[in-house]
């Protein structure tokens, strides 16, 4: 997993065989309307990632299980 700064664009890129193998999450800009805030949560089972926009609407996530 990687958790990136902003590229002024917030997105969550789910693994891909072709590209990478594990997931990028990149936050979002300064201005009002594109920051983010990336929330996570971790236990031994599973790792929550959350990422809220500046209302604290959810528009992001992806979760990790353990194998």
């Amino acid at each position: 997993m990687v958790l990136s700064g902003h590229t002024h664009t917030y997105k969550v890129h789910q693994p891909n065989e072709e590209l990478n193998k594990y997931p990028l999450i990149i936050g979002g800009g300064p201005r009002d309307g594109t920051r983010t805030l990336t929330k996570i949560t971790a236990n031994a089972n599973e790792i929550k990632v959350s990422m809220l926009d500046d209302l604290g609407k959810e528009v992001g996530s992806y979760t990790a299980k353990r194998k």
